[in-house]
């Protein structure tokens, strides 16, 4: 049964953080069509040293997703049709896997960051399927679309999460990946990558892509999801069984307390 929690987010914590508590979240998603397990232990190792934590408890509270849809040109499935089907399709489902109650915030990016205003998932429904006229184009600055939005969220909330859909390639690089991917796990932000297959990977920025979305999902206690698009598996229900398990892996994480100790 798939659990992922932040790994290595305790390590940006500075001196000055002594003896604060911390909370992050543990996303637990269930295989099929199984109910995702109880969660009744943990161990929480900070720089390697066991601390103690208390059983966590399921959470219940307000979610924020914040949805980022990378419209480059990387991101068309064929570049003389002018067509991105395969992301305009994740971006869809990305949007329908949000849960109902959530405010939405979403985010478009290539080159340049357009942002909406907070709304709820109908409105961001809307929003996601205006897109699918106009065609990606343009270079694509991932991790300064992820930096925006670690400003963006503040103070970030308990389980505030990033649905990043993406084929995780950056080409227009302004900024250092791992403190961008330092910062959100620091503010206990998750990211939610939906990888879009963009077929043959021929740059390396696209052969490092799935390698770098399986690190950020690893450093934010996020998930990576690679749809097996098929007309038999949205036909057969599976599609809508998946999103149903990723809204409900959203919206109640496990909260992990815990105390750093004093140095």
């Amino acid at each position: 049964m798939p659990i992922w929690a932040q790994s290595d987010a305790a390590s940006s914590w500075s001196s000055s953080d002594a003896s604060l508590h911390r909370s992050i979240p543990l996303t637990v998603l269930p295989q099929g069509q199984s109910h995702p397990p109880e969660v009744r232990q943990v161990q929480v190792f900070v720089n390697g040293t066991l601390i103690p934590a208390p059983s966590p408890a399921l959470y219940s509270g307000p979610l924020r997703v914040l949805l980022l849809i990378d419209t480059s040109g990387s991101m068309q499935s064929s570049p003389q049709t002018e067509k991105w089907d395969p992301g305009f399709a994740t971006a869809a489902f990305a949007v329908d896997s949000i849960p109902a109650k959530a405010p939405v915030m979403v985010g478009r990016f290539a080159q340049d960051f357009e942002l909406s205003q907070w709304q709820d998932s109908s409105g961001a429904n809307k929003q996601v399927f205006s897109l699918k006229q106009p065609f990606p184009k343009g270079r694509t600055a991932l991790y300064s679309a992820l930096d925006k939005a670690t400003s963006i969220l503040g103070n970030a909330q308990f389980a505030d999460t990033v649905f990043f859909v993406t084929d995780g390639g950056d080409n227009f690089r302004t900024g250092k990946p791992q403190q961008v991917v330092e910062s959100l796990a620091g503010r206990g932000v998750r990211v939610f990558v939906f990888l879009v297959d963009s077929g043959v990977y021929k740059t390396p920025e696209e052969r490092e892509a799935p390698e770098n979305m399986e690190e950020l999902r690893r450093q934010t206690g996020g998930v990576v999801f690679r749809l097996p698009w098929s007309k038999e598996w949205i036909s057969s229900g599976a599609a809508a069984v998946l999103a149903k398990q990723i809204q409900g892996a959203a919206a109640s994480p496990y909260e992990v307390d815990f105390q750093l100790a004093t140095r």
